[in-house]
């Protein structure tokens, strides 16, 4: 029961960020999309070991020079890539997974030549390998297990709530 409610606390992230500039957030996702370049971005994952939303990953069409940066809530670096096939497991420098509200630095170039530069906030639902469900709450996310690549969020996730 405390796993749960450990969860329950960082709701509010899935409805924190309602950014217009250059992205789209519905308040669980964020979206960019022009006439070529499309990416979508989910706004929570949960690295338990379930098989389910395991990895941190979205979906990009016709971006170029692209970088994104990891930051945990004291500024740390976790994890950087340049390529956007990679993916984050969740672990801070330690090898460890901690719950909590984490910044996404992204960078890229579109298709027309425009460049982008953000901070997107996202969730990292961790309770540990023994939780079985998530809050309720968390249905207000939006998980990398519902994104249909050039489409956005289209999918029911696999997550299991708890009622």
């Amino acid at each position: 029961m405390l796993a749960i409610l450990m969860i329950a606390a960082f709701m509010s992230a899935c409805k924190r960020d309602k950014d217009t500039v250059s992205f789209h957030s519905d308040g669980k996702g964020y979206y960019y999309n022009d006439s070529a370049t499309r990416m979508v971005f989910p706004g929570a994952f949960t690295p338990n070991g379930d098989g389910i939303n395991d990895i941190y990953h979205f979906s990009v069409m016709n971006v170029f020079d692209f970088s994104l940066k990891i930051v945990d809530s004291t500024g740390a670096t976790l994890y950087t890539w340049v390529d956007t096939a990679q993916r984050w497991d969740g672990r801070n420098l330690q090898g460890q997974i901690k719950q909590g509200y984490y910044k996404a630095k992204i960078g890229f170039k579109t298709f027309g030549g425009t460049i982008i530069s953000k901070d997107l906030v996202f969730i990292l639902f961790y309770a540990g390998p023994t939780a079985s469900c998530l809050t309720k709450d968390a249905k207000e996310c939006n998980f990398p297990d519902m994104i249909e690549p050039g489409h956005g969020f289209v999918y029911q996730t696999q997550e299991t709530f708890c009622n």
